[in-house]
């Protein structure tokens, strides 16, 4: 029994920890800060960044939008929206040393435009599939295995785990291919092959 618990309790918790993760990454992101920024006009939004989130980092607005355009480490982030379109970040990393940063909003995280929903879409969409993916592990430990069914629940929840590091395995996977596919064909482009 102890190890149905278990098994249950894993899936659970893996279930919570992805949707915890998965909300401190995206309102630290750009999308998050423009949406917090505007749903507040005037209003100064703070975000703290801890180093043990070590590939999660802060939204840089002075950099392009991309890994490197984030800053990392134990701090605060606080941006202001300044003139509609120009976000000031102050990060105050735990040392004291305060750093300014600003840029403007980029249209790729413009809230309002036809990018946004597009890409909207596509998360709901791997929202989705990864949910069905998690029922799908449940159905599947739960149906294939016999005994009581808290027994049959708690391998059913180790199925969703199975489920989710999948998944987790073939997104990482595929943002690789999709990185080396963008590095070669900017690599293409700039010998003119």
């Amino acid at each position: 029994m102890a190890g149905v618990i278990g098994a249950a309790s894993g899936g659970a918790l893996s279930v919570v920890l992805f949707v915890v993760l998965l909300r401190y990454g995206l309102r630290r992101s750009a999308i998050g800060v423009v949406r917090a920024l505007r749903a507040n006009p005037g209003q100064p939004y703070r975000v703290t960044v801890h180093k043990w989130a070590i590939s999660v980092g802060a939204w840089n607005p002075g950099q392009p939008l991309r890994r490197n355009g984030q800053v990392f480490g134990d701090g605060t982030a606080v941006y202001r929206l300044v003139d509609g379109d120009l976000v000031e970040l102050v990060w105050t990393p735990r040392d004291g040393h305060e750093q300014r940063f600003s840029g403007e909003v980029p249209k790729q995280v413009d809230v309002d435009g036809p990018a946004h929903r597009r890409r909207k879409a596509v998360v709901r969409g791997i929202l989705a599939g990864y949910l069905a993916l998690a029922a799908a592990g449940f159905t599947v430990g739960y149906l294939a295995s016999s005994g009581t069914a808290a027994h049959r629940a708690g391998i059913g929840f180790g199925g969703v785990f199975l489920a989710m590091a999948s998944v987790w395995v073939l997104v990482t996977l595929a943002a690789a291919v999709h990185g080396s596919r963008s590095a070669l064909s900017t690599s293409r482009r700039r010998l003119g092959t």
